[in-house]
């Protein structure tokens, strides 16, 4: 009886111990997993931080660099050479008078026009006029002062201007009809015929306006 039960225990502990192999296997299969994730991750924090540490990196001081001095050279400024001028001095115009086309006198009413007379000292009459009727008769005649740039370039020209003769003696409406070159001289001759003085026309002694005069100014330069 008692040797009946001991193989009967005996088979009972082999039994249990045939069964608790798979789990065994499955709990240490795990715990192997566990471990080799464990040092994996360990692995992978250790990589990580070495990746973001920064205490063992050398960096040069910025003394230790080297020192690049960039100066700016200052551009010289151009020189500008003056060159003197000496202004022309003015020079004399030649003045010379246009009498006025001709006209028809063969009516009874035609009218003769009226131009600039000669001056005759001492000789009250000249070609049928009396001292109660005569043309104007110039009294002062300025010259024209040579423009500066014309005479510095050597040019000459002349200048055609028309104007007419007030009741006292005073030039009006002077303007340029005709000039060569064009604008060159313009201006210097109007300035200077605009201050021309003349003596006025007189009709049976009283001083009467005269219109439609011309003269020409040259403007040349001395050789």
């Amino acid at each position: 009886m008692t040797n009946h039960s001991s193989c009967f225990a005996a088979q009972s502990v082999t039994s249990t111990s045939v069964s608790q192999t798979p789990f065994v296997q499955w709990l240490i299969s795990r715990s192997v997993i566990s471990s080799i994730g464990a040092i994996v991750t360990f692995g992978l924090f250790v990589f990580m931080a070495q990746l973001i540490k920064t205490d063992h990196i050398y960096v040069d001081s910025p003394s230790n660099a080297p020192q690049f001095d960039i100066g700016f050279v200052a551009k010289p400024e151009p020189k500008v050479t003056k060159k003197s001028y000496i202004e022309p001095q003015p020079l004399p115009v030649k003045v010379d008078r246009i009498a006025p086309p001709a006209v028809d006198t063969s009516g009874a009413d035609a009218l003769i026009t009226n131009v600039p007379a000669p001056v005759i000292e001492n000789n009250p009459e000249v070609f049928g006029q009396t001292k109660a009727n005569s043309d104007a008769i110039p009294v002062v005649q300025v010259e024209p002062q040579y423009p500066v740039i014309a005479a510095r370039d050597g040019k000459e020209g002349y200048v055609v201007v028309m104007f007419d003769i007030s009741a006292a003696g005073g030039v009006l409406n002077a303007k340029v009809i005709e000039a060569e070159p064009k604008r060159t001289f313009n201006r210097a001759a109007l300035q200077a015929i605009s201050n021309w003085k003349y003596k006025p026309k007189l009709i049976d002694g009283k001083a009467v306006a005269q219109t439609g005069l011309q003269v020409r100014l040259d403007f040349a330069l001395d050789n």
